[in-house]
């Protein structure tokens, strides 16, 4: 019984994660909330993210990390 509770506590801890999640990502000014998306949900190198959107990889590396720091 007490496992059952804790696995209840934790699914319940993982959707409200994920709803702030998407919620932060919506908010995020273009490319960087798709440099986000293809980063932590999907992933994704930064080359793929990069060859994906057009841009360097070091380019979505910086605009994800300067924009982590900022919010």
């Amino acid at each position: 019984m007490r496992i059952e509770k804790e696995i209840a506590f934790y699914k319940e801890k993982l959707q409200r994660d994920r709803a702030e999640l998407d919620k932060y990502i919506s908010e995020a000014p273009y490319p960087e909330c798709d440099i986000i998306q293809f980063k932590v949900l999907n992933n994704m190198s930064w080359r793929t993210i990069g060859e994906v959107l057009g841009y360097s990889r070091w380019s979505v590396k910086r605009k994800y990390y300067d924009y982590i720091e900022v919010t």
